[in-house]
């Protein structure tokens, strides 16, 4: 299911991720949520839609941020 906004996120996403990087993730997982398709050929192996979707949210959020020693999120450093 798609997320209509940030209050709609589950909790585990919500208490640790500050809020430009819970955008980050609704937007991703949406995008990942509506281009994903089930697979023609019966034989793969696949987890399912929202499986898909969460692995695509995290991946655009470590994209921009990191965890720090007091395993809180943080904007990666500009290059």
């Amino acid at each position: 299911m798609r997320y209509e906004s940030e209050t709609d996120l589950p909790d585990s996403v919500r208490n640790q991720l500050p809020a430009p990087a819970q955008a980050i993730f609704r937007q991703a997982y949406n995008a990942a949520w509506d281009d994903w398709q089930e697979p023609e050929d019966p034989d793969i192996v696949h987890s399912g839609r929202d499986d898909a979707a969460q692995l695509a949210a995290w991946a655009a959020v470590r994209e921009r941020y990191e965890r720090d020693a007091a395993d809180i999120w943080q904007p990666k450093p500009a290059a």
